[in-house]
């Protein structure tokens, strides 16, 4: 791995060590719903929560390796709904406040990790789906991800 490249993988654990470890667990197989506050699982049951774990797993995820605009789109925008006909505690909220390399970052991280290989992201591949979708209000669902347009590969 190019030098640059460890360097954005780097970044990448570390956001995900703060903030997405949380939802989607260490290993990136889910925080278990049993860690959750009492409040959480509550509203989950509510909700009409049918998975064990608080997010998705991130590791084999469909959805993250799926494709770049697919996971770019997750993080600027949220996602909401059922994730493989598992309804989940919580939604992906949106990050798009955050830097075009920030989410490069911590998508190359989470591609790359849990048993996921895919290529890198750079922010230039965020910037190019956060300019196609910038209009956007609402979180994504994983129906309406699966439906968009594949880019045509090189």
């Amino acid at each position: 791995m190019r030098p640059e490249d460890v360097a954005i993988m780097e970044r990448g654990r570390g956001i995900y060590n703060e903030l997405c470890f949380a939802c989607h667990g260490e290993d990136g197989k889910g925080a278990a719903l049993l860690g959750a506050t009492a409040d959480l699982i509550a509203a989950a049951k509510a909700g009409g929560q049918t998975a064990s774990t608080i997010a998705p797993a991130l590791a084999g995820s469909k959805l993250a390796l799926a494709g770049k605009n697919i996971a770019i789109n997750i993080l600027l925008h949220g996602m909401t709904g059922p994730v493989d006909g598992q309804t989940y505690a919580a939604a992906m909220v949106p990050m798009r406040d955050n830097d075009d390399a920030w989410i490069a970052a911590v998508l190359s991280y989470v591609r790359n990790s849990f048993g996921n290989r895919a290529p890198l992201m750079t922010p230039a591949d965020v910037a190019l789906v956060r300019g196609k979708n910038a209009a956007r209000p609402l979180p994504w669902t994983a129906a309406e991800l699966m439906a968009l347009p594949k880019p045509a590969s090189r």
